[in-house]
Order: C-alpha cells, then sequence, then structure tokens
C-alpha cells in the first residue's frame, strides 16, 4: 500500500503528475484552509486549477477530478497560518500520527512530495519527512522555461534524504566520540548504513562503525577483541595497536604495566562522560595492580593475569626469613593480600616500590579512604568533581614518580575521539 503526501499551492499539474505516477491507495492533500485557500484546487467545484502561462490563464478541473480519485481514497489536511513553519510543521506532526493510527499495521510505503504549496508548506513536510525514518521523500522535476515554476513534462524523482542526513548523523556521532561514548557511536553508524547512502558515505559509516566497536571493546578491557577489529586499520592507528600488543603479550618491548596506565586512561574517560565513582575505582584498581605486578617480579614468579591464581603468592616463593612470619596468613599455602598489605610486603623485600609507599603512605590513605566511601565501595556518598581530581592527584601522581625512578613505562595512549 502506498500513501502520498503533497503540499498543495497553486500549480495543480505537479500534483496530478505525482498522483498518475505513483498511483496511492491514499492521498492526503496538505493545503491551505479558508475562502481563498489551495484546499478548493483540490476537489472544489468547476474549474479551480489555474495554470499561468506567457500571460495567459488557463482553467482546469480539480486534481481529484483530474486523477480520478474516489472519496474514500484522499483527505484534506488544511492549516489555518501557511507561512507560518510552527504551524505548517505541527499541523503535519499531527499528520504522521494520524497515519500511523489509521493505517500504521498496513505498514504502507509513504511517499511526501514537496512540490507545491507554500514555501513554508514544503520546508515544513521536508523536516517532517526527514524525521520520520520510513517516509521517502519526493519532489517533482521537468524542464523550466523561467524561474517561477515547472511547467509541464515534470515526474516526481525520489530524493536521497540519507545523503542529507548523514552529516546530521555524522554530527552526532562526533558528540558521542567527543565523551568516549563509543558504543553510541557504533549504533549510530550502524543506523546510517541501514539506509541507501553512496558508496563512498558506506565506506565511511563502516569505518567508523569497526573502529566504534574495537575502542568499545577496549573500553570493556576487552584487549583481545579490540585487537582483532583494529587490525584492518593498523596503518592508521599503530601506536594503539602497539599498545594492545603489550597487553596481550605480543610485545617483546612491554614493561609488563601497561595495563596499569590503561586503567588510568579509563579512569580519565570516566571522569569526561562525569562517572566520577567509576573513575575513583578505577584508579584504586590501577594502584593495587600496581603493587601486584610488581611482587609477582621481584619474586621472580611467572604468572597469566588470566589465571585463577594470578594474584595470589604461594608461600614458598617468599624468602625463607619472611616465609615463617606469614605463614599464618596464607590460605592453603597462598598469600591474598589488600592493595597496603602489598606495599608493605613490598618494603619488606626492600623494595622501592615499598619504601615510596611508605613514605606517602598518609597522603594514599587519604586518597583510598575517599574511594571507600563512595557508593561504588563501601560507602553511600556519591563522588564529586573535586574530590576525583583530588584522588587523581595523589594515586596518579604516585604511580607516576613510582615508574619514573624505577624506569617502568606504564604510559599508553588514551583512546582517539576521531576516527
Amino acid at each position: 500500500m502506498t500513501i502520498l503526501i503533497l503540499t498543495v499551492g497553486g500549480s495543480c499539474e505537479p500534483l496530478v503528475n505525482a498522483i498518475l505516477n505513483e498511483r496511492p491507495e491514499f492521498v492526503y492533500f496538505v493545503c491551505s484552509a479558508g475562502r481563498t485557500g489551495s484546499h478548493i484546487t483540490v476537489d472544489g467545484p468547476g474549474e479551480p486549477c489555474k495554470e499561468y502561462f506567457e500571460g495567459k490563464t488557463y482553467t482546469k478541473p480539480s486534481i481529484v477530478e483530474q486523477t480520478g480519485l474516489r472519496k474514500d481514497q484522499y483527505e484534506k489536511w488544511e492549516i489555518s497560518d501557511p507561512d507560518s513553519l510552527a504551524c505548517c510543521y505541527n499541523r503535519i506532526v499531527e499528520l504522521a500520527k494520524e497515519i500511523r493510527k489509521r493505517f500504521g499495521e498496513k505498514n504502507p510505503r509513504i511517499v511526501a512530495n514537496y512540490t507545491g504549496g507554500t514555501k513554508t508548506m514544503s520546508v515544513a513536510l521536508a523536516l517532517v519527512a526527514m524525521i520520520e525514518e520510513d517516509w521517502e521523500l519526493q519532489l517533482n522535476k521537468g524542464p523550466r522555461v523561467d524561474l517561477v515554476k515547472v511547467r509541464g513534462g515534470d515526474v516526481p524523482i525520489l530524493v536521497n534524504k540519507w545523503e542529507v542526513f548523514s552529516d546530521n548523523i555524522l554530527s552526532a556521532i562526533k558528540e558521542s566520540l567527543s565523551r568516549y561514548d563509543y558504543s553510541e557511536a557504533s549504533e549510530l553508524a550502524s543506523n546510517a548504513l541501514r539506509h541507501p547512502l553512496s558508496e563512498e558515505k558506506q565506506r565511511y559509516f563502516q569505518r567508523i562503525y569497526s573502529l566504534s566497536k574495537a575502542f568499545e571493546a577496549w573500553d570493556r578491557f576487552n584487549h583481545e577483541e579490540a585487537y582483532v577489529l583494529l587490525l584492518p586499520y593498523a596503518k592508521d592507528f599503530v601506536q594503539y595497536k602497539i599498545t594492545l600488543e603489550a597487553f596481550l603479550g605480543k610485545s617483546k618491548r612491554a614493561s609488563g604495566y601497561e595495563l596499569v596506565g590503561d586503567l588510568i586512561r579509563n579512569a580519565e574517560r570516566r571522569a569526561v562522560q562525569r562517572r566520577y565513582d567509576d573513575a575513583v575505582a578505577r584508579l584504586y584498581r590501577a594502584l593495587e595492580l600496581f603493587a601486584q605486578i610488581r611482587l609477582k617480579d621481584v619474586l621472580k614468579i611467572d604468572w597469566s593475569p588470566a589465571s585463577k591464581e594470578a594474584f595470589s603468592i604461594d608461600l614458598n616463593c617468599l624468602p625463607e626469613e619472611l616465609r615463617q612470619r606469614y605463614r599464618e596468613k596464607a590460605e592453603d599455602g597462598r598469600l591474598k593480600f589488600g592493595l597496603v598489605q602489598d606495599f608493605e610486603l613490598l618494603d619488606e623485600l626492600k623494595d622501592p616500590f615499598g619504601s615510596l609507599f611508605k613514605q606517602k603512605k598518609e597522603v594514599l590513605l587519604y586518597a583510598i579512604n575517599k574511594r571507600n566511601l563512595s557508593i561504588l565501595a563501601h560507602g553511600l556518598n556519591p563522588l564529586t568533581l573535586s574530590e576525583y581530581e583530588e584522588v587523581y592527584s595523589k594515586i596518579v601522581g604516585f604511580i607516576k614518580e613510582v615508574a619514573e625512578r624505577t624506569k617502568i613505562n606504564i604510559d599508553v595512549p588514551q583512546l582517539p575521539k576521531d576516527l
């Protein structure tokens, strides 16, 4: 079923041609009301249709009579002020609701032809057609002998509104990426790809979709998935590929501490989104992971982050003088410590990580307490921007100082805002 929506103005011929070309089951005539309104040309008596050419006036029967439409095949949708954009737009929005209510179950093809009517009526119909995803946009085209109007020989042509609307979608995608919302960006690109676009724009949206999915996976710490999705575009994102290879153990140049930097970058992205509790939770985990990885290195323990025992320590790995002291704290021969205990053990192992923590302990415990009061930890308080910045300064400042003194690389690039 095809429903044709026409804006009606002073010229009937383009509308007659559109109806005869489309052969719709139902037509809505969007026309101006009042004694001199364009509604008269739709089904008025006599010969209400007038065409002006070379100083002469030609009259014809109504549009309905010329096209043979029955009374049950059309409806006039009148507008009281055809020069008011707000009035025209709101009235056509009402028409969209009417069509859904009346014909929704029939899943009709809806064609909006904006050739006729006042400029304001045409603009309003085009605007609504752009917003209504399932509406097609149509304009009559034909030869012109002047700048007034198309005179005969015109034919309705579908307008690819998605080529125009794609620019708005790109603007929305840029806004999403500015907030590191890769999930929203990929959804917007996916929606754009469901519509007819030029090959160039299809390739562009496909690139945005694939890269958004890659960085969305990275944002969820799914580095394996991110790596696979990023590979086809690796030449444009070399540094990100190298970083992922470090995460995944594919690089011999990796320090082994890159995941700490990744947590810090993730916290920065959560802060951009004003999710300060999430951000502080990641900063706490970054500090904790920093100590855990260091303990494995100092004790020369081979480990895999995927292992169930990755962050516990076999008691037998400790030096003999510490083994007896920690025996009572072990469960099934393994030690499972929290953040502070990890750094205290590093201090007992005479490692600079532990000694530097000991020096900064009071400052760091203050920051840790902020995290403990967060609703995502043990408290009920949502954290503020200033509290996040305070925690960031203390925790990240400590991590960077320790990394610099021990010549450990933790730096990873922040995820991109431009794909």
